[in-house]
């Protein structure tokens, strides 16, 4: 008995749902279209011209010194000012800087034991073992990036790629 009554009570739950929907579908399609309170709109459109040349409303800023200009510049930061050396491309000194294709980084070796990794420069034909700081042929190793070194060969910093 028990059962009969939550079915009942279930199928009338179902019928005011189907029916609600049903109402609000009928009652959509037969309303009328009049809107008597709405404003009509009188929009005039123009055709899009294709070639009317767009105007710029982007400006350039160009407050910021000289990138290329070997003398320190003067940047301030907040309320103190800090005294940055400015960049240097490495085309504007590279009369200066010695060649050094002769140099290739081959690799690197860590040691678990000592938890240190090794980098291995192969330097015209012979090779070097290096840990950093440490110095070959004329070559010291500055820092040890994996997929490039850091090394300083007669007073030039320079970055050399795995190869």
């Amino acid at each position: 008995m028990k059962k009969k009554q939550i079915n009942l009570l279930l199928g009338v739950i179902v019928l005011i749902t189907w029916g609600g929907g049903a109402y609000r579908i009928f009652n959509s399609l037969n309303a009328s279209d009049d809107f008597e309170d709405s404003v009509p709109v009188n929009m005039k459109k123009e055709r899009a011209n294709d070639y009317a040349p767009v105007a710029d409303t982007s400006q350039l800023r160009l407050n910021y010194g000289d990138p290329f200009e070997e003398e320190k510049r003067t940047v301030k930061m907040d309320t103190a000012t800090v005294k940055k050396p400015a960049l240097r491309h490495a085309a504007a000194r590279s009369a200066a800087v010695a060649d050094l294709s002769f140099i290739k980084f081959a690799g690197f070796i860590n040691n678990p034991a000592s938890k240190h990794t090794l980098v291995i420069l192969v330097v015209n034909g012979r090779t070097a073992t290096l840990n950093e700081g440490e110095s070959a042929f004329g070559i010291k190793v500055l820092k040890n990036l994996r997929d490039s070194v850091k090394i300083v060969y007669q007073n030039h910093v320079r970055y050399i790629a795995r190869s």
